[in-house]
């Protein structure tokens, strides 16, 4: 049986360590950085504070430091990933590594789902979002681990580093959670939407027009393309994102505080 428990472990390792060989190949294969930094330039300039909720290999956040950024704050809840990103950036005075994940409130302990073999797919939604990422997802994803981790809300972030002036959303379904623990308008975010959990977008649509006067944009994916050549209201993004079918991609909405 231990036998048996052991090589499971190496398995396991193994697996994970080729996933993330894949996601640093993808991630940074020629000409990526070069256009992370030509996109994320209108949103951030130097001296800037960026908050990363999702951060995943950190490679979003290592770019908005070769901006310039003075501060980034970095969450990952996931062991394996927060281990890359220390390996990489964490030793970055300017960067403040956490492995807590954003939600509505703090100081809580939440069930994170792991994926070993795709941990992008790690999360925290519940087992109705997991089961339709299962559907329309085009590789296999399972959720081998499950482990607790703690909560902090991007209003606490805040009063402790500052007000950012952009937030990037990657957390798996649960976008409109981390949005709801926020109660000042940031200068500029983005929030990755899913065709097939429409109430996921349209809940943090909602939380974002009471929060202040945002235009907004999106894209497809992982593109790094804003699909509209002006920004666009509420309304005007609402109906574009209600047309989408589950079968349509994913992407992301990016808000802006409207220019007076």
């Amino acid at each position: 049986m231990q036998n048996v428990a052991q090589d499971n472990k190496m398995k396991r390792k193994l697996r994970q360590k080729w996933s993330l060989w894949r996601s640093r190949f993808y991630l940074y294969r020629p000409g990526r950085k070069r256009k992370l930094k030509w996109f994320y330039s209108q949103f951030i300039q130097p001296g800037d504070i960026c908050f990363d909720i999702g951060a995943y290999l950190g490679h979003h956040a290592k770019v908005w430091l070769e901006i310039g950024a003075k501060r980034v704050v970095v969450l990952e809840p996931n062991p394996l990933l927060f281990e890359e990103i220390m390996d990489d950036i964490g030793l970055d005075g300017r960067v403040i590594p956490m492995q807590y994940a954003a939600a509505a409130e703090s100081n809580k302990s939440i069930h994170l789902h792991i994926s070993s073999m795709e941990p992008i797919f790690s999360t925290m939604a519940p087992e109705a979002w997991r089961a339709l990422i299962r559907k329309h997802a085009s590789i296999d994803v399972e959720w081998d681990q499950v482990i607790e981790v703690k909560t902090v809300t991007l209003d606490e972030l805040i009063k402790v580093y500052g007000k950012p002036t952009f937030v990037k959303i990657d957390v798996e379904g649960m976008e409109h959670e981390v949005l709801h623990g926020l109660t000042h308008a940031v200068k500029a975010l983005s929030f990755k939407y899913h065709t097939a959990i429409p109430y996921v977008w349209d809940r943090c649509l909602r939380i974002l027009r009471y929060l202040g006067d945002y235009e907004y944009n999106w894209s497809f994916g992982k593109s790094l393309q804003l699909n509209s050549t002006s920004w666009l209201s509420y309304d005007e993004i609402y109906d574009i994102l209600d047309e989408h079918t589950e079968t349509d991609p994913s992407g992301e909405v990016y808000a802006r505080l409207r220019q007076r």
